[in-house]
């Protein structure tokens, strides 16, 4: 269970590369795969969980991804806002409001093919210790989705779309 919550309470830690769903532009017209896409920008997030104490519970908000002093083809600090799974001590899981400021990527290049951006996300997650493997979905200049299996047969399901 410890594991289990961990993973569950880094779903906003995960947001820039883990994913599902989406692949709908509003219109009803799925967009064109992108060679590159530019991730500085205001993207919304939602996360949802199976195989989880956190079924039927979504994470959504914001992420501001700045670029690095100015410097457009590097990602600088990354602004999270909305809310995230939480877990109470009789082990119910329950949406709190998250509000931070990463700094973990910055850096690194601003537009990045799939392939680039898959690596970015094993980067980062490499340190979490309870991914059991992580797929991109759909990648492109208005959705990002991904999923991302952890322990105990769960899977985070995370979908960023472009403001």
């Amino acid at each position: 269970m410890r594991k289990l919550t961990a993973a569950l309470l880094t779903g906003t830690a995960l947001l820039l590369f883990t994913a599902c769903g989406g692949g709908n532009d509003g219109g009803g017209n799925t967009p064109a795969p992108s060679k590159t896409v530019n991730l500085i920008g205001t993207w919304n997030y939602s996360i949802a969980t199976k195989g989880s104490i956190c079924d039927g519970l979504v994470a959504q908000g914001i992420e501001i991804v700045e670029s690095n002093n100015g410097d457009n083809s590097q990602i600088g600090d990354i602004t999270i806002q909305g809310s995230n799974f939480a877990i109470n001590s009789n082990g119910n899981c329950y949406l709190k409001s998250s509000s931070k400021v990463d700094s973990s990527a910055r850096g690194r290049k601003s537009n990045m093919t799939k392939a680039e951006f898959e690596q970015f996300g094993k980067d980062r997650l490499a340190g979490i210790g309870t991914i059991e493997s992580f797929e991109i979905i759909n990648y492109n200049t208005s959705i990002i989705s991904t999923k991302t299996n952890i322990v105990n047969n769960v899977t985070l399901y995370t979908d960023l779309q472009r403001q």
